[in-house]
């Protein structure tokens, strides 16, 4: 099986997606108010960046944008 190299586009948005995960985390854990005990936010950041990071088709960078609208809009 061959591996395919990240773009220069995905390596960005995998590391953006890590980064806005572990900002909701701080909020999270400095006790901002209004969050549900398990913030689905860094699960659902974390599961698109591992796809965009690790997944071997070619659509999966779209999850980043797709994870990113479903929180902006959510």
């Amino acid at each position: 099986m061959m591996k395919r190299s990240l773009s220069a586009a995905a390596k960005l948005n995998a590391t953006g997606l890590v980064v806005a995960a572990a900002g909701i985390l701080i909020q999270y854990f400095s006790g901002v108010e209004g969050f549900p005990t398990i913030p689905p936010g860094p699960i659902i950041l974390l599961v698109a960046a591992s796809l965009v990071a690790f997944g071997p088709w070619g659509w999966t960078p779209a999850l980043g944008v797709i994870a990113s609208l479903f929180l902006i809009v959510g």
